[in-house]
């Protein structure tokens, strides 16, 4: 139960403190300050710890920052157990993970000794590729044939409404007419299996992106030696498209 707090504005999520709704790049970040135990009632909202983080503020002199931090799935080994089951590419080469975070920082006076601003933007890009085994219906499943799979299909045309004395299909299929049309073009969307075992009889492959933004905008004003006031002004555009894992009948990501 710990409490986060930017200039001294909450940004924990609620419903899970341990977590914060905002991340400001590194480089924009001056202090940290973080109080474990015996803290007073500013640093409240806490069972844990109470952690206050303070944006850099601009100066009468101008300062700026620009860094960028690249990791390429190239330049790493490719990892033991990759492909130990199944591949869907050259198992001797790593699946495709490229980050890119990079930005700018830069602060100064707008007038001297009593005004001043800071800004900063950060973008971080990920392209990654990501695989995962589902479990599908094989040929005869979509067709209604259940025939070897251990179960029993029963018709729901016969016997009792409360479900007994129910006829079986016979041979454990069934029958093409009876087949709703809103079912079959449901079946259709799930693709075709691509491995030979079952379960796990699909392996599903994809490019997950993550684009983001984090941008901060400060201003401070010194009307006297004992009052400071500032406003600051923070947003995260994202954007992430993580592929469904069945296309177009959807799944999981």
């Amino acid at each position: 139960s710990n409490n986060t707090r930017l200039d001294g504005a909450t940004i924990s999520y609620p419903w899970l403190p341990r977590l914060v709704a905002y991340l400001p790049p590194v480089e924009a970040i001056e202090t940290v300050n973080v109080v474990s135990s015996s803290f007073d009632a500013e640093h409240g909202l806490a069972g844990g710890a109470a952690m206050n983080v303070a944006i850099k503020s601009g100066t009468n002199a101008f300062h700026g920052a620009a860094w960028e931090f690249h990791t390429n799935s190239e330049l790493k080994a490719r990892n033991y157990f990759y492909c130990l089951y199944s591949c869907s590419g050259d198992p001797n080469i790593p699946p495709k993970n490229l980050n890119n975070q990079f930005g700018v920082t830069l602060g100064g006076p707008i007038k001297k000794n009593k005004l001043f601003f800071f800004a900063d933007w950060e973008r971080t890009t990920r392209r990654q590729a990501a695989s995962a085994l589902r479990t599908i219906p094989t040929t005869a499943l979509r067709g209604g044939d259940f025939t070897g799979t251990g179960g029993k299909i029963y018709d729901p045309n016969t016997g009792n409404a409360d479900g007994t004395n129910r006829d079986l299909f016979p041979n454990n299929q069934i029958p093409a007419s009876r087949i709703d049309p809103s079912s079959a073009y449901m079946a259709n969307l799930v693709p075709q299996p691509n491995q030979t075992v079952f379960p796990n009889n699909y392996l599903a492959v994809g490019t997950y992106r993550l684009t983001r933004d984090n941008i901060d905008m400060k201003i401070n004003y010194v009307p006297s030696d004992n009052m400071q006031i500032f406003g600051r002004y923070s947003l995260t555009p994202t954007d992430i498209f993580d592929p469904p894992s069945l296309g177009p009948a959807g799944g999981d990501a």
